[in-house]
């Protein structure tokens, strides 16, 4: 155990000098408690018996029994429930051997920790990443060697505001005599690779107003966008890809603020002047709603109709066949060349807008600016009907910030599992700080283009809150591999139908955290490559791999039904009888038979059991892969050099997938045979009810008839009564 760590020294950029923490091992001997153990309840005599148990398990039981002259006291709990000895009515004695409260809560709070660095990991990366170079103040901007250029960058920000006559310029004292409280703006500076650019943006830090207000914006979900290419490739449409100049000047404000002018700016006056604003700036709290708003008011009054139920980023014109996404201030939209230039004209009646280009392979209207979406570049070969996804240029980007020395690495490190340092370690801050930043950086990647380095992000952030110089030098060697395999691409081939290359695979690692928790993913195939994946920790403790399996298995049908809903909203076919791969038998056989695993069964949570419906209703089929081919394994576990080529390559689309099925144990086939009785049993059952529907109706129409008879009969007797008796008369 790494039970102290000495001051570490001052960590490296570089990748070649990695950080090494050095680490001071101490060897504890087994801790012997001695527990007392009642020979006779009457007499009362106990004899002792000393057990011996491994310093890092149950600490608190540790810490309860250092002692060893005295016996073992059971903790008494004040929490426990109120029981009773049936026959009399009496109290019944609870004691517990161990009290976990002090565990439990310790757990809670590393669990909240960790969220909590996760998301500052984020943070880090976003700024690390996406503003590169930049001066972190107006003063240190003005001391650079792009002084000159910066300022210019500044007065086209003036006069943009100027144009949009966003502000009116009052006094200080006109300021205050309305009430109006004086607030702050910065300016936001970032290195683009044409230009230097700069944002004043509000500082709401520094606000002293409420800030209960709805902070939503539109930012659509990577999956939507990949499948909009996709659709476009394999219907031959175009995507153009559009920004918004300025784009929350293009909302009014509700309600009227003051901010002081940037620092140095002539306009001030030494202060005497303020900015009085009439549309929203970047940085007020309440700007991406309204721009979202807006936005969605401009669509909906052209035709789009917004797509709540699978994203609601996702705007679709139903008649002239257009998919528009929307990230914010982003566009990008699929369609035809005409209904795009139809599009272009509208929004440009409305909104200051500057359309980037095409994303289409050999174009001239399209450039690298105009393939690269949300920081991720695609490429579209209308020719042969292929998609391309990479991050090459933010991968290249982040070799060049942590100074790569080039040396290469062709597979990702393989570990048995990371195990952070004890709670009263000393943790270098600039250690940490690096540590997070790599992490963060693996994560994003991860998550938005290279599946085969999931679980490895996965892993690192288990390591957040107390890293260790092992997990660094993890996180370097995947890095290493990272910046080697900087090239690798999703493939995406669209020359058949999408609904017909639709499959996902799940897959589980049982027990293989430090708490013991089951790793579990999925990944979902569309045109040959990965579009969609996740790596999870099952928050239910199983029992076995089989419990695994199948708890994983649910997840992966949840996809299923969320794809079904993102699929409709793009108006593409569908799948019936969708494909899970699981290269688990026993999983199977248990979503197939409902009742007879109940005792096996009756501690999974029901939300797990739900597939089995999606089954009896054909959406889903579960179909065995052989674990060899079974690609999801390398979101799941640390594979080898040829395993995690193969894989990989699978998922990149360079390979087509293998469908290499086991026949079902004949111990098994019990369950998948009632399963098949089940579906039958529905069927004949739908039937019948059809039929007594239909014969209910055939007699319901013959009633009828002899009803509408029998009226008629009376009516012409009541009308032959009447006429006798004007004759009579």
């Amino acid at each position: 155990m790494l039970a102290n760590v000495v001051a570490a020294p001052q960590p490296m950029q570089a990748l070649g000098s990695v950080v090494r923490q050095q680490s001071k091992v101490i060897e504890l001997a087994p801790a012997q408690y001695r527990y007392a153990i009642s020979d006779d309840r009457q007499s009362g005599k106990h004899r002792y018996v000393k057990n011996e148990f491994t310093h890092a398990l149950c600490v608190n039981a540790v810490e309860l029994c250092k002692r060893e002259g005295r016996s073992f006291k059971p903790v008494v709990s004040k929490g426990l429930p109120d029981l009773v000895v049936a026959q009399t009515g009496a109290p019944l004695p609870q004691t517990i051997a161990v009290d976990m409260t002090k565990t439990a809560r310790e757990k809670a709070q590393d669990e909240q920790e960790l969220k909590r660095m996760l998301h500052d990991t984020i943070q880090a990366f976003m700024v690390d990443y996406s503003m590169l170079d930049c001066p972190r103040s107006w003063r240190k901007s003005q001391q650079s060697d792009q002084a000159r250029d910066w300022r210019k960058s500044d007065d086209v920000e003036m006069k943009r505001m100027q144009d949009f006559n966003a502000y009116e310029r009052i006094t200080l004292a006109e300021a205050r005599r309305r009430g109006l409280k004086v607030e702050h703006l910065v300016r936001v500076m970032r290195v683009k690779p044409d230009e230097l650019k700069v944002r004043w943006a509000y500082d709401e830090a520094r606000a002293s107003d409420s800030k209960d207000f709805d902070t939503y914006a539109s930012v659509v979900r990577l999956q939507t966008s990949r499948l909009l290419n996709l659709k476009a490739a394999n219907l031959g449409r175009r995507v153009v890809r559009g920004d918004l100049t300025s784009a929350f000047l293009h909302v009014k404000t509700d309600s009227p603020f003051c901010t002081h002018f940037p620092e140095g700016r002539a306009e001030s006056e030494g202060g005497k002047y303020v900015m009085l604003w009439k549309r929203l700036v970047y940085g007020k709290g309440n700007a991406p709603r309204g721009l979202r708003q807006d936005m969605k008011m401009t669509l909906e009054a052209l035709g789009f109709e917004e797509q709540t139920a699978a994203d609601e980023c996702l705007y679709v014109h139903p008649t002239r066949e257009i998919d528009l996404g929307l990230y914010v201030d982003d566009i990008e939209a699929s369609a035809s060349e005409e209904n795009l230039e139809w599009l272009k004209a509208q929004l440009a009646k409305r909104y200051l807008i500057k359309f980037l280009g095409y994303n289409s392979k050999d174009c001239a209207e399209s450039s690298n600016k105009s393939k690269t979406y949300v920081g991720v570049r695609t490429e579209i070969d209308h020719a042969n009907k292929i998609v391309t996804q990479d991050q090459q240029e933010l991968i290249e980007r982040g070799a060049r910030k942590l100074e790569w020395d080039g040396r290469k690495r062709w597979s990702p490190p393989t570990t048995k599992g990371l195990v952070p340092l004890e709670k009263d370690a000393k943790i270098c801050p600039k250690f940490h700080t690096q540590f997070r930043g790599k992490v963060g950086f693996l994560a994003h990647v991860a998550l938005v283009s290279r599946p085969d380095l999931a679980y490895h992000a996965v892993e690192l952030s288990r390591q957040l809150v107390r890293p260790s110089a092992e997990a660094d030098e993890f996180a370097d060697s995947c890095l290493q591999f990272l910046f080697s395999t900087a090239d690798q691409k999703l493939t995406f081939h669209c020359t058949q139908d999408l609904h017909k290359t639709l499959l996902i695979s799940s897959d589980a690692s049982l027990a293989d955290t430090a708490d013991a928790k089951t790793t579990g993913g999925w990944v979902s195939m569309c045109g040959g490559a990965a579009w969609a994946w996740a790596v999870e920790t099952l928050k239910l403790q199983v029992l076995s791999s089989t419990e695994a399996e199948y708890c994983e298995a649910a997840s992966a049908c949840k996809e299923v039904l969320a794809q079904e809903r993102l699929f409709a909203a793009f108006r593409l076919q569908f799948p019936q009888q969708y494909v899970v791969l699981v290269d688990n038998h026993s999983a199977i056989a248990l979503a197939c038979g409902p009742a007879v695993h109940y005792q096996r069964t009756k501690h999974i949570a029901t939300k797990y059991h739900f597939q089995r419906q999606l089954m009896l209703e054909g959406k889903i089929r579960l179909q065995h892969q052989a674990t060899h081919v079974q690609f999801s394994d390398i979101l799941t576990k640390s594979l080898g050099k040829t395993l995690h080529r193969k894989h990989r390559r699978v998922l990149c689309g360079q390979d087509p997938v293998d469908m290499v099925s086991i026949a079902l144990p004949d111990s098994q086939k019990v369950f998948v045979r009632r399963h098949n009785e089940e579906i039958q049993l529905r069927k004949n059952r739908d039937e019948l009810r059809q039929a007594y529907a239909l014969e209910n109706e055939k007699e319901a129409t013959a009633a009828g008839a002899v009803s509408a008879q029998s009226a008629l009969l009376a009516s012409v007797q009541a009308l032959l009564a009447v006429v006798s008796a004007r004759v009579k008369v």
